[in-house]
């Protein structure tokens, strides 16, 4: 509860994801800062400049039309506002990512 005055608003394509992310919020006492609901990430239903932080996690990977994607991420971002991506990859685990060496754990069988 770093940011008590935060407010949330998750979107998915998934009815179940999105029922889901509302129960969970409920259960730890966050559901009235929290807000999820079903939309297309390519056509989000905010206003311009909405958004502090937008924070895209595995869904990038997905978007059929990745620019318009971005367009749309940053339509719907504050200026000055930050947009995190993380997504995963098909590479191999044991090479260098980024200049950052890879955690030995993840490469032991």
């Amino acid at each position: 509860r770093k940011f008590p005055d935060a407010q949330i608003t998750g979107v998915t394509l998934s009815p179940t994801q999105c029922e889901s992310a509302q129960k969970r919020s409920e259960a730890v006492g966050l559901a009235d800062r929290t807000n999820f609901q079903v939309a297309d990430a390519l056509k989000l239903p905010f206003e311009d400049a909405t958004f502090d932080l937008l924070w895209s996690l595995e869904s990038g990977e997905h978007m059929p039309r990745k620019e318009e994607w971005l367009t749309e991420c940053l339509r719907v971002l504050k200026p000055g506002g930050r947009l995190l991506i993380a997504t995963w990859t098909h590479k191999d685990t044991a090479e260098l990512s980024c200049g950052h060496r890879v955690n030995p754990g993840l490469t032991d069988k």
